[in-house]
């Protein structure tokens, strides 16, 4: 792992700005076979090894993946496992196009994002995952929507980006939904460009217009460009009437096709007296 997934500082930020980082061991969970010698000498405490009815450790055993001498996962606060992989894919057909540091930093802005990387519909570590296709670089990611009101006048996103061929247009987009506010008032999308290596770039679209899939935007009612990696940019709209709106984020046409960042968005509203 610090040789190769962990030997960019970029993947080492990331961890350190959005995770609690621990690992333990297969042999003290008792995943492995070992000689019977070995566990007490390794762990003269703990002869006995984790409890396996405890929510951190039963997460753990869900993540899995058969042989795999180690395994990377993402888990959440309330004990769910939201991705996992193990360390052999990280030389798998998958990388013949894309390097595994900056694999690893794909696989775990996608398990924050909720894609659930290596899992299958019951949250459990999957041996039939199309890391393949996972890994294509140009595969669109799901749009998401947010429904703001007076009693929930904000809402925090966290989502993927991709940079186009320059030119092009290759948006992940969000829907913004405001009509609760029947008079109108300012909608802020205040947004943080994740630490890898591609810049961001961010356009505030009605809900009614033909997204464009090439060319400068010149519909979008306002944007923020090339916001640049670790960096903040801010969209700031003032409508007369609750309506409904597009947030489209791509990588900018200056950095490299295919790669790819995480962006945050904290969506709100305020009234206008």
């Amino acid at each position: 792992m610090r040789t190769v997934v962990l030997s960019d500082d970029r993947n080492i930020d990331y961890l350190n700005e959005n995770l609690i980082n621990t690992w333990v061991s297969n042999v003290k969970l008792k995943r492995t076979d070992v000689n019977k010698e070995y566990f007490p000498k390794r762990y003269k405490d703990d002869s006995e090894g984790y409890d396996t009815t405890l929510l951190l450790t039963q997460a753990i055993m869900n993540g899995w993946h058969e042989h795999s001498p180690v395994d990377c996962m993402v888990i959440s606060p309330d004990f769910e496992v939201l991705g996992s992989i193990s360390f052999n894919d990280f030389f798998d057909i998958p990388f013949r196009r894309i390097s595994p540091d900056k694999a690893y930093r794909v696989f775990i802005q996608r398990a924050v994002s909720g894609e659930q990387p290596g899992l299958d519909n019951n949250g459990k570590a999957c041996s039939t995952t199309d890391w393949d296709a996972f890994f294509n670089l140009g595969m669109k990611v799901n749009a998401l929507s947010v429904g703001l009101n007076q009693d929930n006048p904000s809402h925090h996103i966290l989502n993927i980006l991709q940079t186009p061929e320059p030119g092009f247009q290759d948006y992940t987009i969000v829907d913004i939904d405001t009509t609760a506010f029947e008079d109108g008032g300012i909608l802020t999308v205040d947004i943080q460009v994740g630490s890898s290596e591609p810049a961001g770039s961010f356009d505030l679209f009605d809900a009614d217009a033909e997204i464009p899939t090439e060319g400068i935007p010149h519909q979008a009612l306002d944007s923020a460009w090339d916001i640049p990696s670790g960096k903040t940019g801010v969209i700031r709209y003032h409508f007369e009437k609750g309506q409904k709106f597009k947030l489209g984020a791509t990588g900018n046409w200056f950095s490299k096709k295919g790669s790819i960042n995480a962006f945050i968005a904290n969506i709100s509203i305020k009234e206008v007296e």
